[in-house]
């Protein structure tokens, strides 16, 4: 309990853990041409895994980075910087795309759109 000026206030410190258990996958897809057939079709070249911290966008972040909000939009905050290529990226076997990556000190933020 902290008093000023005659009153008690109750001072409370509120942790935050985040937890980075939502596997994320990035996909990188190209497209490869069938002679047989004559069609192109789409093959995963390489998916790397990542582990992030996954919850829905604020309605703040929405209005910033779409003007307005926008059904089915995560943010999903990663430990590490990441450095690989990708065309998609895969949480819970939905594809999403990226909006907007907001790099920090030691860490990335990006926020997604279900494709």
């Amino acid at each position: 309990m902290v008093s000023t000026a005659g009153r008690i206030q109750l001072c409370r410190e509120i942790e935050i853990y985040m937890r980075f258990d939502t596997p994320v996958r990035f996909v990188k897809m190209a497209d490869v041409y069938d002679e047989s057939t004559g069609n192109y079709s789409s093959s995963v070249v390489s998916e790397v895994t990542h582990y992030a911290s996954v919850d829905n966008t604020t309605e703040r972040m929405m209005t910033l980075v779409y003007g307005g909000v926008m059904q089915d939009s995560i943010t999903a905050r990663f430990q590490n910087h990441i450095t690989d290529e990708y065309t998609d990226i895969v949480i819970d076997g939905k594809a999403y795309k990226v909006d907007y990556i907001a790099p920090k000190r030691v860490k990335d933020v990006y926020v997604l759109h279900r494709v």
